[in-house]
């Protein structure tokens, strides 16, 4: 992650950051967007965003390894 310290929350100017997962028993994904993922072997990354501990606002998503969809 990227050093969140040094930028400011565009909502309330606060410089608390943390990063998560998005999802909660099933994460959320990122996947490859093709007709079909079924003989594809299924390429697939976790989804993870940074977000503003005092207002929730979310600054960025990112994913969490996307070298396994580079071809």
């Amino acid at each position: 992650m990227e050093n969140m310290k040094c930028k400011k929350c565009k909502k309330c100017g606060s410089t608390n950051f943390k990063e998560g997962k998005v999802g909660y028993a099933f994460h959320a994904y990122v996947c490859e967007d093709a007709p079909s993922t079924i003989f594809k072997g299924d390429s697939r990354s976790k989804l993870l965003t940074t977000f503003c501990l005092d207002c929730g606002e979310v600054k960025s998503f990112r994913v969490e390894n996307p070298s396994i969809f580079k071809k």
